[in-house]
């Protein structure tokens, strides 16, 4: 028996039209594992490419060109997924907490019987670690939509400089390609013109509203920069939850100010120790005092003798290409209980069982620095260490908002200099225009009114140059259109066309016109946007409003927490406060887009009234003395 093997041969611009495809769609997906198998399709196509490369012998250069743009392609959407599975990779620590919550409580239940916990009925204590632990967990779903806020606002930000960057060099490049035009041919030059003025208007009006949406999405923006960089004053801070101990008890929606967002170490620790000391109640022993001291302090030791392993959960890497790399097991920091091997008739004696669950470490690694922070009550009469995921640091984020309208202004000032440079090209070519229709053997059209209202537009349209003074125009320009409609009169009254003249159609005068329409749409939308501009508010006002949002967003808060503790029949009027002051607050605080020209804004400190140190800008302002963006002083225009 004899097999055949069949061979399905594709022609080759049949299979790099395929690749090309394959790679102008990739599949972005939001699991970490949808990422990696999206990166496997992106090397193979990547592979494919290389070797059509290296195999074919031809020189043709469509070919070449094609295998150029697909690896540019693909080179493109690798670096997209790296940049996506920054966020994904982080699935494991959500997969960990799950399994360490199960393995936690299977070891609670294996512990020996010989402990005398067992002798004493804690079902209720247990209940209420666990609520408390519940309690956190829904924290944390507070800050990672904080945190998911933040990064969504300075990436699309970045976004909208890097397309403003592009539409700034296409708009050069454009502007060289009709200052060198032919514009003999004027119908086909004036209808490439139209089309341009109408994708510049339609792309820097769509870049406009997009940066009014970014300075309204800044002000619900939360500083996450606090959380993470050590803040150098203190900061305003509200208690999220109920948190008690013998000696502190704090409500939610309380107030709070942050002393420290780095109380981990010795340092902080036993400053807080000799506070503790001086303010405890006269009903505590020394003896009492002494024991608390040196618990926290063998505390303090263990933090430092266990070793630093934040990292791995914090990033796994500072080089975001590295997300999608297939790192060596890690070795979990947990603590592990191998059900059923009989380590629950061991002999482990109650003191060796308490400071297994007494260290201050993180069931993910060391309890660092920025777990706890060290905190006190308004009225200074409450001071102790938190866990940081029960602290909320009021909105808005003022570097966010700062940056969001220099962004707008920025834009705002590119269309005025774009404007000007589109009517200098504008007033080029009707001038050419005009010059034909003069030398022109006679000036016919089809439709004498649209011709003669076109006439009368353009004086009043570009008559007066954007680099002209207010009292100055274009004479020459003037003279243009008088000599075009005495030609034009002229050639009417013979009654009749003659050979060699020019005859423009309804469709040729209604391009034209268009020109002198989009030029003035561009500058009424534009001088709509300046109006929206009010005065600005001085420095003392922004503090002071924002210090009232944060007074309604405390009370907000307690509402909320007594919402929940308090009867429903409060419900409906609690609510309807809650609408009052909401309203309130928008009503309050709707910060009005404005040219930064105070150099005080550069003094501003962080939206909780506070700097912070070793924290690099996340958002680069667009550089105004930068060649790529011209800005020139706003022009008197008339039309």
């Amino acid at each position: 028996m004899t097999y055949q093997t069949r061979v399905e041969t594709v022609q080759l611009s049949d299979y790099l039209k395929n690749l090309e495809n394959a790679s102008e769609t990739p599949n972005l997906g939001y699991t970490h594992q949808g990422l990696e198998d999206e990166m496997v399709r992106q090397q193979t196509i990547e592979g494919s490419s290389k070797w059509i490369r290296e195999s074919v012998t031809t020189s043709n250069n469509d070919i070449l060109n094609q295998i150029s743009y697909i690896t540019e392609r693909v080179e493109t959407n690798k670096d997209c997924l790296h940049y996506l599975a920054g966020i994904t990779s982080m699935e494991d620590i959500y997969s960990d907490v799950a399994a360490f919550n199960a393995k936690r409580a299977l070891r609670l239940i294996m512990e020996n019987f010989d402990n005398k916990f067992w002798r004493r009925k804690l079902s209720g204590p247990i209940n209420r670690c666990w609520q408390n632990l519940g309690r956190y967990s829904e924290l944390a779903t507070i800050h990672l939509k904080n945190a998911a806020d933040f990064h969504q606002f300075y990436y699309d930000a970045r976004h909208l400089e890097v397309k403003l960057n592009d539409r700034h060099k296409k708009f050069l490049y454009n502007r060289e390609r009709f200052a060198e035009m032919n514009h003999e041919y004027y119908t086909n030059t004036s209808k490439e013109l139209r089309d341009w003025l109408r994708s510049q208007f339609d792309h820097l009006n769509y870049m406009v509203n997009r940066s009014k949406q970014l300075v309204e999405q800044s002000k619900s923006l939360v500083p996450i920069y606090l959380r993470t960089n050590r803040i150098r004053s203190p900061v305003n801070g509200v208690m999220l939850c109920d948190y008690e101990t013998p000696k502190v008890k704090l409500t939610a929606g309380e107030r709070i100010i942050i002393i420290d967002n780095m109380a981990g170490g010795v340092e902080s620790k036993q400053k807080l120790i000799h506070r503790t000391q001086v303010n405890q109640e006269n009903d505590i022993t020394s003896d009492e005092s002494q024991n608390l001291t040196s618990d926290i302090l063998d505390t303090c030791e263990t933090d430092i003798d266990s070793g630093s392993k934040t990292e791995e959960i914090d990033d796994r890497s500072t080089d975001s290409n590295s997300y999608l790399r297939y790192p060596t097991p890690r070795i979990s920091t947990m603590p592990y209980w191998n059900f059923g091997r009989g380590e629950s008739s061991g002999t482990t004696s109650t003191d060796q069982t308490t400071s297994t669950f007494t260290e201050n470490v993180s069931p993910l690694g060391q309890s660092s620095s920025k777990l706890h922070w060290h905190i006190k009550s308004i009225d200074g009469k409450v001071e102790a260490l938190v866990p940081s995921v029960c602290v909320w640091i009021p909105s808005p984020d003022l570097e966010a908002q700062e940056k969001a309208i220099k962004l707008y202004k920025v834009i705002l000032d590119n269309w005025n200099y774009i404007i000007d440079e589109q009517l200098k090209i504008c007033l080029q070519f009707f001038t050419i225009l005009l010059q034909q229709l003069i030398e022109s053997e006679g000036l016919t059209t089809d439709d004498d009114e649209a011709f003669k209202r076109f006439l009368n537009n353009l004086v009043f349209s570009l008559t007066e140059p954007p680099t002209a003074e207010a009292e100055n125009f274009n004479k020459e320009f003037l003279r243009l259109i008088d000599t075009t409609r005495e030609h034009w009169n002229k050639t009417k009254t013979s009654g009749s066309r003659i050979s060699g003249g020019i005859h423009l159609r309804r469709t040729d005068i209604a391009v034209f016109q268009s020109l002198l329409d989009w030029n003035k749409a561009h500058m009424r939308t534009i001088k709509q946007y300046e109006q929206e501009n009010i005065v600005p508010l001085d420095l003392s006002q922004k503090l002071n409003d924002l210090q009232e949002q944060s007074f309604h967003m405390i009370e907000t808060v307690t509402l909320v927490n007594d919402l929940a503790q308090k009867d429903k029949k409060k419900l409906d009027s609690l609510l309807n406060q809650l609408r009052i002051w909401n309203k309130q607050t928008k009503d309050k605080n709707q910060f009005n887009i404005y040219p930064l020209s105070s150099s005080s804004d550069d003094e501003w400190l962080s939206s909780s009234g506070s700097e912070y140190i070793n924290s690099e800008s996340t958002y680069e302002s667009i550089d105004e003395t930068d060649s790529s963006y011209l800005v020139h002083t706003k022009q008197s225009r008339k039309f």
